[in-house]
């Protein structure tokens, strides 16, 4: 120990050839008897060791940190990409006009679930959109029928009865009844028809309804609107 630490008061790590370092700590003391020196000798393992085993423990987490974080990057670039895969393939059918497959359930990553709320409000604006184009079309194409069949029928009844059922088919009502303006300036109904109570009266080949006339104006010449079909003629509007 006095050749390593040459006996010099203090602490000094001591490394000799085929030992485990250790660590003195040196002391003297002046005594009346002469001067004593104390050294105080442990490995230094005793002190490190604790370290040691703190920093393999850190290394263990890291490691296991990393392999978690490699699985989950992992597993979210997976969905990740199968949802893409499915948006892309419904876009495809989109173009081909189908719009029966239903969107990703689930996105992992929040701008691709923005993305995919995006893409089906997209979709349903498209499907609404060529739906109300397909209605329009079909209705389209009744009007140049109904067209067509006005032009050559030459029977006033079947043509007033043609008129009513084309305009309850293409609004979807229930049931009309048609008024003809005659020369005193009143409304006579000339052809009634509810589906839902299977009344059909007037038009073709029927009796002509006995029904009570509607003037148009009230005895001062003012225009009457005592009657929802004689206010719609003077406001010329929907009611």
């Amino acid at each position: 120990l006095q050749r390593q630490t040459a006996a010099v008061p203090g602490i000094a790590v001591v490394d000799r050839a085929g030992d485990a370092p250790y660590l003195a700590q040196v002391s003297a003391t002046d005594t009346a008897a002469g001067g004593i020196t104390v050294a105080v000798v442990a490995p230094v393992s005793d002190f490190t060791g604790h370290i040691r085993d703190l920093m393999v423990h850190v290394a263990l987490v890291i490691i296991v940190v990393l392999v978690l974080a490699l699985v989950v990057v992992r597993w979210t670039l997976a969905s990740t990409m199968t949802t893409l895969g499915l948006l892309a393939e419904d876009a495809q059918r989109i173009c081909e006009m189908d719009f029966s497959a239903p969107l990703p359930a689930h996105a992992p990553v929040r701008e691709l679930r923005l993305l995919t709320e995006a893409f089906g409000l997209m979709k349903q604006t498209v499907l609404d959109r060529t739906s109300s184009l397909t209605e329009s079309q079909q209705t389209l194409a009744r009007l140049i029928q109904v067209g067509v069949a006005m032009a050559a029928e030459r029977d006033v009844g079947a043509l007033i009865e043609l008129i009513l059922h084309e305009a309850i088919s293409i609004s979807g009502a229930e049931g009309g009844t048609l008024y003809v303006i005659t020369d005193d300036d009143e409304l006579r109904v000339e052809f009634v028809f509810k589906q839902v109570l299977n009344i059909s009266l007037g038009g073709r080949e029927r009796a002509q309804i006995q029904l009570p006339l509607l003037p148009l104006y009230d005895p001062e010449g003012q225009p009457a609107f005592d009657h929802i079909a004689v206010a719609a003629v003077h406001q010329r509007t929907p009611i």
